[in-house]
């Protein structure tokens, strides 16, 4: 859980996608993987990474970071999940078909070494 966030949720892309700035930071503590209803089966777990984040905008959140995502930041920061943390990025958003219903997925697009203010 993140300090005074209210339990249970997570980014969204639909969220993401409103934003005008989607740059975001990795924030303690280090990443690390959970069991989650998976969405194709929900009687069924998965293991998903989830990340603490802080955007842009101050929102501290949680984000299931997806395959992609992950091999971009291990690009940059190695396999260890605790060095992931101070990792600067930028989300973006593609329209994906999931369960049937187009949603926005999130990437994380760019990353270090660029200089992005969080």
């Amino acid at each position: 859980m993140v300090d005074g966030m209210i339990e249970g949720f997570a980014l969204e892309g639909g969220y993401v996608a409103t934003l005008q700035d989607k740059h975001f930071e990795i924030v303690a503590p280090a990443p690390a993987y959970e069991e989650s209803k998976d969405l194709d089966n929900p009687s069924m777990t998965k293991r998903k990474l989830i990340v603490s984040i802080k955007l842009s905008n101050g929102v501290s959140t949680r984000w299931y970071a997806n395959k992609t995502s992950q091999k971009t930041i291990m690009s940059f920061r190695g396999f260890k999940l605790s060095e992931w943390i101070g990792f600067k990025g930028e989300f973006f958003t593609a329209q994906q078909m999931i369960n049937g219903m187009m949603k926005n997925v999130i990437y994380c697009k760019t990353a270090e070494p660029e200089v992005i203010k969080v």
